[in-house]
């Protein structure tokens, strides 16, 4: 299993329309103490965007050819979702 770190998203690395705010989800300030918190960047156009910093194990298993895996724990709805390398145009698309 992989040891990726949630970080506090860098904003240059996004193509914003409007502003955007950081919301931080779950975590022991928030009473819930079995998840690490959760730094976000809301956007105005309704995306929330997160970031995660590898560790050189995480490096060495993609390297590999081991897949990234992303689960949603939605109660089984799946929304919209993009999983990148890099930053992101999150400006409204016309």
């Amino acid at each position: 299993m992989a040891n990726m770190t949630p970080i506090k998203p860098n904003r240059e690395m996004f193509l914003l329309d409007g502003p955007a705010y950081e919301r931080t989800y779950g975590g022991p300030d928030i009473g819930q103490p079995q998840f690490i918190p959760l730094p976000t960047l809301v956007t105005a156009n309704g995306s929330v965007v997160t970031q995660w910093q590898l560790d050189p194990n995480d490096l060495e298993m993609l390297k590999s050819g081991v897949p990234i895996t992303l689960e949603l724990q939605t109660g089984g709805s799946c929304p919209p979702m993009r999983l990148v390398v890099g930053g992101l145009d999150l400006r409204e698309q016309p």
